[in-house]
């Protein structure tokens, strides 16, 4: 009789599948699907040349990812959304213990201390505090209503965002900061706390921010010297920077170049021949231009910005005001993404290791984006029926 209660009840659990948002998920699957095309296509040289490993490796290693990120989707769409806001608390915390254990233990990889490992496998706990902070900040709104327009409350609250960013900046990884920075002041400027409130918070941040830059630059100078020299973009392309700190951005151009309209063929870029080194990372969209053309290009930037518009809807569509937050945050979290990797690989901003949504390689940036998107889809079919196990 147990037996058969419980199996009625996961039978019911799953009939929550056929709510989600369907539209949605076919972007989503479309570029993953693109993304993973595009990683075996860019990365099949460098890996045999570079690292004298199997061509297959990092499209392998990417299948592995998705796989994983599919089986969180699973876990996370059987959780009711109140569940998952509650948790966010727990997951936030644990998040900054291990940023915190990281400034100990982590060893510096590209001149930041950003990963860990369990066994053979690393990951970064940054990009799991990045999409905490899309799930916590908005959960505070159902957890703490009361509270929520106390100035008191709202200092301690975003206190511990800010310890949260804080570490990752600790740990060199300027690039993830700026996107919490970013994410974090642009979810609470949204977040329904009387004016006068953010007014004083924002302010007060501002200034922070300011005392903190100043500080940085004259008790680090050396490291300050160094961000701040990334910044000075004037002839970035110029000949006499061509093999050294401009080789990266130059052979982008080129890539963007090579492509034209319509491409070259899938696997006939010549930018990816390690003239690019971070071609399935970071500068992959040049060798999807190559590849693709600049109309392939502009297809998978429509299907992006489709995904974050449809984001949006699904939060308007929202009834219950935390939903509404958490994915207006998630659409921020990935436009933010993708408008700083394509801001660096076009020479707008310096580039910051920030990788192109659902393209780039990268097993926890994707394992964190799937399990945003997972409570999207939550939320979606929790819109369409609310009494939904």
């Amino acid at each position: 009789m147990i037996i058969r209660r419980r199996l009625d009840i996961l039978f019911k659990k799953f009939k929550m599948f056929k709510y989600i948002d369907i539209p949605l998920l076919i972007a989503t699957v479309l570029l993953f699907s693109i993304g993973l095309v595009m990683i075996f296509s860019a990365s099949d040289i460098s890996a045999f040349m570079r690292y004298k490993l199997n061509p297959y490796h990092y499209v392998v290693k990417d299948i592995e990812f998705l796989l994983f990120g599919a089986f969180v989707f699973m876990i996370l769409m059987f959780f009711k959304v109140e569940s998952i806001c509650k948790l966010s608390y727990f997951g936030f915390g644990v998040s900054i213990l291990l940023l915190i254990l990281l400034l100990f233990t982590a060893p510096v990889i590209n001149g930041a201390r950003s990963w860990g490992a369990i066994g053979n496998k690393t990951f970064q706990p940054s990009e799991i505090a990045k999409a905490m902070i899309v799930i916590y900040m908005p959960s505070v709104i159902f957890l703490k209503k009361k509270k929520i327009n106390n100035i008191w409350f709202n200092v301690i609250y975003i206190l511990s965002l800010i310890a949260c960013t804080g570490l990752v900046f600790l740990q060199g990884d300027f690039g993830t900061g700026i996107i919490m920075v970013l994410l974090t002041g642009l979810i609470y400027l949204l977040l329904p706390i009387e004016r006068n409130i953010k007014f004083k918070i924002v302010g007060s941040m501002v200034i922070l921010a300011l005392i903190a830059f100043l500080s940085f630059k004259a008790f680090l100078p050396d490291m300050y010297n160094e961000k701040m020299k990334r910044f000075n973009t004037d002839g970035f392309c110029s000949a006499d920077r061509f093999y050294t700190d401009g080789n990266q951005m130059c052979n982008s151009y080129i890539a963007f170049n090579n492509g034209s309209w319509f491409g070259k063929g899938i696997g006939n870029s010549t930018q990816k021949y390690l003239y690019l080194p971070d071609s399935h990372t970071d500068f992959i969209f040049a060798i999807v231009v190559e590849e693709l053309g600049f109309v392939g290009g502009m297809v998978i930037i429509g299907i992006i910005f489709f995904v974050v518009l449809r984001i949006f809807v699904i939060g308007k569509n929202s009834k219950e005001a935390h939903y509404k937050y958490i994915c207006y945050g998630a659409a921020i979290y990935i436009f933010l993404h993708f408008a700083i990797n394509l801001s660096g690989i076009t020479g707008l901003l310096p580039m910051t290791g920030i990788p192109l949504p659902f393209i780039s390689y990268g097993g926890s940036y994707t394992t964190c984006l799937i399990a945003v998107l997972s409570v999207v889809q939550r939320i979606a079919a929790e819109n369409k029926c609310p009494k939904i196990y």
